[in-house]
């Protein structure tokens, strides 16, 4: 029916368009969050925290990089071949989505726990907030990098980015409030993460869709 059609693609424009609002001011916060972490962690006199939190800085573009390989590579065929072959261009993109949640998933997992098994009680917190600095560093050089290569308005990279970082910070929250050792924040992320990714495909492919 042609007006449930035009329901759905206003619900899947305001899920972009919320999901794109999300990016700039976690972009922003990403960085301050890191700066108040390395602060407070130097206050409690954690310098290890410190020096572990600056490695991680500088090794985690490349870190990344290497687990989205996959999932880069899968996202590339699906939309070289979506018109050609559909079902191998579409099974491709699901692939993709898949190995997006599933790489950015572990490396949220890595960061977090590599910060959490270091931390006490005290330096819990600013550990936590170093661990979603180390966490958006990466992605948001990758933004950079794909806003200098395509300068032409593009929401996707945006929408994912939201996606991850509401992820991480859902992640965070579970960890911080948690009385258990081993709290289980990998669903809070997961469906955040998912709906990044979903978000970034989708905005793709209503970019590309022939007007009506």
């Amino acid at each position: 029916m042609p007006s449930c059609e035009i329901t759905m693609r206003h619900v899947l424009s305001f899920f972009f368009f919320v999901m794109s609002l999300l990016s700039a001011p976690l972009l922003i916060l990403a960085t301050f969050v890191w700066l108040i972490g390395v602060v407070w962690l130097a206050y409690l006199g954690e310098w290890g925290l410190i020096g572990q939190s600056i490695v991680w800085w500088l090794v985690s573009s490349v870190s990344l990089a290497i687990i989205l390989i996959p999932a880069m590579g899968f996202l590339w065929v699906g939309f070289k071949a979506k018109d050609a072959v559909p079902f191998i261009g579409g099974l491709c993109l699901l692939l993709a989505f898949v190995a997006l949640v599933a790489a950015t998933a572990f490396w949220n997992q890595v960061l977090i726990e590599w910060f959490r098994a270091r931390a006490d009680e005290h330096s819990l917190s600013p550990a936590m907030l170093v661990a979603y600095g180390n966490f958006m560093a990466p992605l948001k050089k990758f933004l950079e990098e794909h806003r200098r290569r395509n300068p032409e308005p593009d929401m996707a990279p945006f929408q994912f980015l939201a996606g991850m970082a509401m992820g991480c910070i859902g992640s965070i929250v579970v960890v911080c409030g948690s009385q258990t050792t081993s709290p289980n924040y990998g669903p809070v992320f997961l469906a955040w993460a998912a709906a990044g990714a979903a978000a970034a495909i989708g905005e793709r492919f209503q970019k590309k869709a022939p007007g009506p």
